[in-house]
């Protein structure tokens, strides 16, 4: 599991938005987390 599941799964634990919100809002953290990583290392 890398850094970017780590804080990903954390966030689902506590985010209160359901539904489609909470799908693409954690799409778009992953997406945002993924490039920065790319960019910036692990």
């Amino acid at each position: 599991m890398t850094a970017v599941d780590d804080y990903l799964d954390e966030l689902r634990r506590l985010l209160q938005v359901r539904g489609a919100m909470r799908r693409r809002l954690l799409k778009e953290c992953r997406d945002h987390l993924v490039d920065s990583a790319a960019v910036d290392g692990p």
